[in-house]
């Protein structure tokens, strides 16, 4: 379920069954950058159904992002 609508996700969260659901902030985003090569992406988030992302941390990952690759 990427990048759907607000409707979708209200369906998904409305099945009735229990979900697993992880939220992201930009702590946790950057401590993944940090353990990335230790532990992979997928044994993390393989036991959550749902992943979650706010705008805001896009928002900031993308910025720090465009000033790394301006500095290097």
């Amino acid at each position: 379920m990427k990048g759907e609508g607000i409707n979708d996700l209200k369906k998904y969260l409305s099945t009735g069954k229990s979900l697993k659901v992880c939220i992201l902030d930009n702590n946790s985003v950057e401590f993944l950058t940090w353990v990335r090569k230790s532990i992979s992406p997928e044994k993390i988030f393989s036991q959550y159904d749902m992943i979650l992302i706010p705008q805001w941390v896009l928002t900031e990952v993308c910025v720090v992002i465009a000033k790394i690759e301006k500095v290097t």
